[in-house]
């Protein structure tokens, strides 16, 4: 268990940033490619774009249970609500 305090979630911290760095270059890309995104008819190869939002959401779930399960954080903190709703957010935009 001491282990898992140690490294495990050290590295879910890590990796939490990474999935924003990979969201923020996924949402610039859309948005550099919009208006002849927009132009085209529609297929199911635009349901690629959202596919990195939708991943995202399973990264911060797993971080979410990362957090649960070997962090200190007490539950309802202002922090586990932050994380509970930025999950909420990112899975509702990406299956609307």
């Amino acid at each position: 268990h001491d282990l898992h305090h140690r490294y495990y979630l050290q590295l879910h911290h890590v990796m939490m940033v990474l999935a924003v760095i990979g969201l923020i270059s996924a949402i610039h890309g859309l948005w550099t490619r919009w208006d002849k995104f927009k132009l085209k008819q529609f297929s199911p190869a635009h349901v690629a774009f959202a596919f990195p939002i939708l991943s995202h959401a399973n990264a911060v779930q797993v971080y979410r249970s990362s957090v649960n399960a070997f962090s200190t954080v007490p539950p309802g903190s202002p922090f586990k609500i932050l994380l509970f709703a930025y999950w909420t957010v990112c899975l509702v935009v990406g299956t609307a």
